[in-house]
């Protein structure tokens, strides 16, 4: 019998972090260097409730030049997770933007159930550059009517959290 495979999708700008939170949680790595991602997939094994199934995180692009790139994972994706960098007012903003495409592609009538989302603010750990209040995402992710949850994938701080949303 074939396990399970579940897709989950990470969105946001450019040097956000998506990429640090997938290397985190399927490595337990950390690079500190910045590298642009088109796109990349990664997959973990899992047990969940005694059930082996697989968990893979579609690590989209961050560049607008990509934004076609992103049709395709976001109507393959079972889930999502939205992040912004706590130091950076433009990545909340344009959580906004991600957020209708989604609902564009995987909620096309007003009575489609929407898919599951996780809104994550990375880079907790910096603290003395935060920009953002813990409350600026507590507020998106009541509007959008999904979860919200603070991240950093540099100290490995609620990284499994955000995925396992």
């Amino acid at each position: 019998m074939t396990s399970k495979t579940y897709k989950i999708s990470l969105c946001g700008i450019g040097g956000v972090g998506k990429s640090a939170i997938t290397k985190r949680f399927k490595y337990n790595t950390y690079d500190e260097e910045y590298i642009p991602t088109t796109a990349d997939s990664y997959e973990r094994k899992l047990n969940v409730n005694g059930t082996d199934c697989f968990l893979e995180i579609l690590d989209t692009a961050g560049q607008e030049d990509h934004e076609s790139l992103k049709d395709p994972y976001i109507r393959n994706s079972e889930g999502f997770i939205l992040v912004y960098a706590v130091d950076d007012k433009e990545s909340l903003d344009r959580l906004n933007s991600i957020y209708e495409q989604i609902k564009r592609i995987k909620c096309p009538t007003d009575n489609t159930i929407q898919p599951p989302i996780c809104i994550a603010a990375n880079k907790s750990d910096k603290e003395e550059f935060r920009f953002l209040l813990s409350e600026d995402g507590r507020k998106m992710a009541e509007n959008f009517d999904t979860k919200f949850m603070e991240c950093s994938a540099k100290n490995d701080n609620n990284i499994n959290q955000v995925v396992y949303f």
